[in-house]
């Protein structure tokens, strides 16, 4: 009987259409997916789109999007009977109810694992197109397909189901089943939020019912090599994570099991009709009613309605169940706000508000979807359409009023969240509230998406006139949007379904350039919407008649009455369609992706031969800037020296010019051969060529202002409060630029362009060392910049203020670099607070906005200690002063120019530095850039491989030694562990190979997270003074020099002359090779002696690996010191340096305390993919 069941539900449900649209749904997302991700963006060294990594990824992810399918599925199958009304004569036969129960729930379940199988099929089918790009495809492995299936689909599906269907068969109500998904999305999310902050892994990833977080944490540390052929193994976190969860799927099914029974349960609150009261009861004369035409009655009306459907969906426990869900998780999900290095950050009102605008949008989807429903079918399944249909009401009344009703509740939920906001803020300490930020950055947004959203729901409901199917098109829809138009390579707002630019707050600039765009394509969308209602008023269904015939007759005859209407609204959106066409294509080009590339590959094809030609060199820079804050407009005159440092004469100057800026150029004893407007080129022929020394006097002035709107706020480097502009900005470049060039491999293979390396090797070669990492054909200028800008503001830029002073209603700066600087500089403005204290012979400033000086003490406290290290280390700083300056959070970053040091308030300075046993990422950071004042502005190398280790892993080291003196060698060790876990997740996200630290190619996981890991050990196991001899030998060597620049090769040399001849694997192993050991502490034990002191005995397992650039490890062997160490009763540490080989080791420490644990490289000194067995509890 229950294989007859489950053949029933089967034959059942294939002929259903829901089976095969969420089948069609998953084929076409997959292979959409593989197609579209194989389109160009690819190389040999990365990870396929059909990789194992990738097919067990989609699987995990997508098991949590199976939830509406499920939920269609299973409950539906588990109250049929009852919905029909068929459950008596389905029970009055001979089944069971251990066969009814099992076989309704393994029929409909297998049902619902039928389409995941799309996912494979659309890979598979996805990698044999022939548009795709070959070589991002692997081979099409049926384990890994078949592994995914039962490792994620089944295992989630059977949760999943086991849920609804013990849901469904207690309750037997499809509102439970839908709660009961919503709370399923809202608990998985609050795991989700915790586990990330669990320091314990294996627990993290057993409480994820849907394996996400255990997927990760086996596959964390994959490389590229893994991800591209391993299979998942079938031990650790993820298999316990499965077992536990069908261990729980099967508890829950045996509850509802438990629970179900044949007799169908008396729903609450049913009444009794007396019928002898009935007969009894007195006839009363029924009342004289007369019809009012007036506006007041059909505004009453109006409100009575929407009164009525107020009371309705409020009245129902539903409604609670599912805000209350949602507040819940909006509710831990702000608790859990954290930045980098697991820093909180204060909830300011911005990035609250933000969060709840993210977060709304399930609220959109829940809410919309169904109540759209529910209000429009509510009097048809009260069986009460007949008498509404009846009354004497314009048919778009009740329309309306059923969107009035849903904006008023999504305002209400909206509202609830942005309490809950203030609460959060109030828990965590945070008291400045920003009640307008809420309202115009989240409840206003989050009204506008829900009327909008609200009228699409409606007029699909309308036009379908069927609830489900109502509410399977408006998913669907959602989720298309979501991702339809990226693959499409669409980006006008005017064309993507409800498009429209950021809206971002800024503490320090308000809503900026972001409101009036933002405004316009929401007024632009809403007036869409509401022509989508109108249409779906004239189709409202009022009476029997449904098929199309009569719908058509009986909307053209409502059109005739309401032609007016109709015309004002498509007459209204028209017109805004106008506006958005003239600002976003006429008025404004609009330059999409598609059109970079196809500039990039033109400008390659056009003056690529041309990169070998002879070009002179800036040599200085007086810059005049004049801004205009409130316009957001610039104009700049630049004076330049060009001289000729080459032995080639020059006769032609070859400008590449910003995007940005409208330029126009002075060029004595010069004609104008080239003006390549559309690739930004202009080329000068000069009367007199340039000799060697020869030097010509530019004059450039540009400008820049707004004109209307874009399709998104552009140029963010110039705002009202808080201007930041650097020298590409404002300067032309000189001769053929190659870092504009098309990048991308696969793009590149599209578009018939050669191979091309991401940088010059490494090399000794004096002309490959010509050009420095910062620009081409500028070394070391003289630099000075005049700033005007408005009174109330104030203008910064490197160098010492020579002059200050007010003319034609501006406030104007003068600045003067007193030693020649790199062409990498920069010019910010806005209202300041300054906070400055003395440090030696250098003043320190702090630029700040006057709300945000919580940080600025550890600030300079971190600027004064950095100077103080860095100058007694390596040499003296270069600058009278140096500044930290505050810029708007449109970007997130920390950046150092000679003496000045931009920084985010999106990071430093909204930090919330009290728990102090998190890392102190402010102190960090400002360390980290006051060290590039050395490690990038006196010590530079050239364009080649290994550069930005001598910028970026040099200011790490400096950084590290500088929080190591304040905090300690146990914060030190937190920092290195994150590190460490950055750098081996990093590894598996690799495009190109990965390369030896020494020879990085401005791979960020590598100079920054690598590159802290390994300078940290040289130090430690070589010592800090040797290698502190070393770098500063760099620095006396090649500080302010210019071509031929330094290499990594020169450190190297500097290192090997520090470092004994028994330590030299350690320069081969961090710099020169790609190293991994899998070291395991195999056992451990202590024995008290008689003098009462401890022995402990450990046995370590040591292997020794090199990778090649695709992950690939080949073990070689081991001869390393490496530290043991013992935790002891009281926190304590005994540390041993023990040399381990290969193999089996045996390792003995005494200590006088009693000992708890044993630890390998406590440190983290090395990179043992495998640490969690570096561990002994005694």
């Amino acid at each position: 009987m229950i294989t007859r069941l489950i053949h029933f539900e089967l034959r059942f449900w294939l002929r259903q259409p829901q089976l095969w649209i969420f089948l069609g749904m998953a084929f076409a997302f997959a292979c959409t997916l593989a197609v579209f991700e194989s389109g160009g963006k690819g190389s040999p060294g990365m990870v396929h789109v059909n990789s194992p990594y990738h097919v067990y990824e989609l699987y995990a992810n997508l098991a949590f999007l199976w939830l509406p399918m499920v939920t269609a599925f299973v409950n539906a199958t588990a109250i049929r009977d009852f919905a029909h009304r068929t459950s008596d004569i389905v029970f009055s036969t001979v089944v069971t109810k251990r066969q009814y129960v099992l076989g309704r729930f393994l029929g409909s379940t297998l049902v619902a694992l039928i389409p995941t199988l799309g996912i494979s099929a659309g890979l598979i089918v996805g990698s044999w197109i022939p548009s795709g790009d070959p070589i991002r495809f692997g081979p099409n492995d049926p384990m890994v397909h078949a592994q995914a299936f039962l490792l994620f689909a089944v295992t989630s599906i059977l949760f999943q189901s086991a849920v609804m269907f013990a849901v469904a068969t207690v309750v037997r109500s499809a509102a439970a089943a839908f709660v009961t998904s919503i709370a399923l999305v809202v608990l998985n999310v609050i795991a989700t939020a915790y586990s990330t902050e669990m320091d314990n892994g294996l627990l993290a990833a057993l409480l994820d019912p849907f394996a996400n977080q255990a997927l990760d944490e086996v596959t964390r540390y994959w490389s590229v090599d893994e991800r591209n052929s391993a299979l998942l193994p079938l031990s650790g976190a993820l298999i316990w994570n499965r077992y536990l969860w069908l261990g729980i799927s099967a508890v829950i099914f045996l509850v509802g099991y438990l629970r179900f029974s044949f007799t169908e349960r008396r729903r609450p609150g049913h009444l009794k009709v007396d019928d002898e009261a009935l007969i009894s009861g007195t006839a009363k004369e029924t009342p004289h009613v007369q019809l009012q035409r007036t506006r007041v009655a059909r505004w009453r009306r109006f409100f009575a309605l929407v009164g009525s459907d107020l009371r309705g969906l409020l009245g129902t426990p539903v409604f609670w169940i599912i805000t209350g869900l949602g507040l819940l998780m909006t509710a831990v999900t702000l608790s859990e706000v954290t930045s980098a290095f697991g820093n909180h950050s204060w909830p300011v009102t911005y990035h609250v508000a933000e969060m709840l605008r993210g977060m709304s949008m399930l609220f959109v989807m829940v809410l919309i979807t169904f109540y759209s429903g529910e209000l429009l079918w509510r009097d048809r399944d009260a069986d009460l359409e007949g008498i509404m249909n009846a009354l004497p009401v314009r048919t778009s009344l009740p329309l309306l009023a059923k969107l009035s009703t849903l904006i008023l509740v999504g305002a209400f939920v909206l509202t609830l969240m942005a309490v809950i906001g203030v609460i959060g803020q109030l828990a965590k300490g945070y008291t400045d509230i920003q009640p307008m930020t809420y309202v115009l950055g989240f409840i206003l947004p989050g009204v506008i998406a829900f009327a909008f959203w609200s009228m699409v729901a409606l007029t699909i409901q309308t036009l379908v006139h069927h609830k489900y199917v109502g509410f399977g098109l408006f998913v669907v829809l959602f989720a298309v949007n979501t991702l339809i138009w990226q693959f499409l390579k669409v980006e006008s707002n005017l064309l993507v379904f409800y498009g429209g630019p950021r809206l971002l707050y800024s503490d320090m600039n308000g809503f900026g350039p972001f409101m009036m765009p933002w405004s316009f394509f929401r007024a632009y969308w809403l007036a869409f919407a509401v022509c989508l209602l109108f249409i779906a008023s004239l189709f409202v269904v009022r009476g029997g008649e449904t098929n199309w015939g009569w719908r058509w007759r009986i909307a053209g005859i409502r059109w005739k009455r309401s032609w007016r209407t109709g015309a004002l609204a498509f007459g209204a959106w028209a017109v805004l369609l106008l506006i958005g066409v003239y600002n976003t294509r006429i008025l404004n080009r609009p330059v999409t992706e598609q059109d970079t590339e196809a500039l990039q590959v033109d400008y390659e094809r056009t003056y690529k031969r041309f990169t070998n030609t002879a070009h002179p060199h800036f040599t200085a820079v007086d810059i005049t800037v004049d801004l205009d804050p409130e316009e957001r407009s610039i104009r700049y005159t630049a004076v330049i020296m060009l001289t000729n440092k080459g032995e080639a004469p020059v006769d032609t100057l070859w400008f590449s010019l910003p995007d940005h800026m409208n330029m126009t150029f002075e060029v004595p004893n010069a004609r104008l051969v080239l003006n390549d407007s559309a690739r930004f080129q202009r080329m000068f022929h000069l009367d007199r060529s340039l000799t060697t020394g020869d030097s010509a006097r530019v004059v450039v002035t540009g400008q820049w202002a707004p004109k209307g709107f874009t399709n998104d706020v552009e140029f963010l480097s110039l705002v009202e409060n808080g201007t930041f502009l650097n020298t590409m900005d404002l300067l032309p470049m000189i001769g053929y630029q190659e870092q504009v060039e098309l990048s991308d491999p696969g793009e590149r293979r599209k578009a018939g362009l050669p191979v091309r390396p991401r940088t010059a090797p490494l090399s000794d070669d004096p002309r490959d060392r010509a050009t420095n990492e910062t620009m081409d054909h500028a070394d070391r200028i003289r630099f000075a910049c005049t700033i005007g800008t408005a009174p109330d503001q104030i203008g910064i830029a490197p160098g010492t203020l020579v002059k200050d002073w007010t003319a034609d209603g501006k406030r104007w700066y003068r600045y003067v670099c007193q030693a020649p600087i790199f062409n990498f500089w920069a010019v910010l403005s806005a209202r300041y607070q300054v906070a400055s204290e003395q440090a030696g012979a250098v003043t320190l400033e702090v630029y700040h906005h006057p709300e945000h000086g919580a940080n600025v003490p550890r600030m300079l406290k971190a600027m004064r200690d950095a100077l103080s290290y860095a100058s007694n280390e390596f040499g003296p700083y270069q600058h009278e002063v140096a500044r930290i300056i505050e810029f708007p959070r449109y970007r997130r970053f920390a950046q150092s120019f000679p003496g000045t040091m931009p920084y985010s308030e999106a990071i430093g300075f909204i930090t919330d530095l009290r728990d102090t046993s998190r890392i102190d990422m402010v102190y960090y950071v400002v360390a980290h850039e006051v060290a590039h004042q050395w490690w990038g502005h006196q010590v530079l190398g050239p364009r080649m491989q290994g550069s930005t280790m001598l910028v970026e892993s040099m200011a790490q080291y400096t950084a590290l030694m500088v929080m190591e003196k304040e905090y300690g060698r146990k914060a030190m060790r937190r920092f290195l562990k994150y590190e460490r876990d950055n750098y081996l997740r990093g590894r598996g996200q690799e495009g190109v190979g990965e390369l030896p630290l020494m020879r990085v190619e401005d791979q960020q996981y590598i100079h920054y997270n690598k590159g802290s890991v390994v300078m940290y050990a040289l130090r430690d196991l070589i010592g800090e003074e040797q290698v502190n001899s070393a770098y500063r030998s760099m620095v006396d060597s090649f500080a302010f020099g210019e071509a031929p620049y330094p290499t990594t090769l020169d450190l190297y040399r500097a290192l090997e002359a520090v470092t004994p001849d028994s330590l030299r694997y350690l320069l081969v192993d961090g710099l020169e090779r790609i190293t991994f050991y899998r070291n395991a502490l195999s056992s451990a034990s202590a024995v008290e002696q008689a003098d009462g002191s401890w022995t402990v005995s450990a046995s370590i397992t040591c292997v020794k690996l090199h990778a090649d650039p695709s992950g690939k490890e080949t073990e070689v062997p081991m001869n390393d010191w490496i530290d043991v160490s013992v935790r002891v009763k009281g926190g304590e540490e005994v540390k041993q340096r023990v040399r381990l080989l290969s193999g089996k080791n045996h390792v003995r420490i005494t200590t006088t305390l009693k000992p708890l644990e044993v630890l390998l490289d406590p440190d983290h000194l090395f990179f043992d993919r495998e640490g969690e067995d570096d561990r002994k509890v005694l």
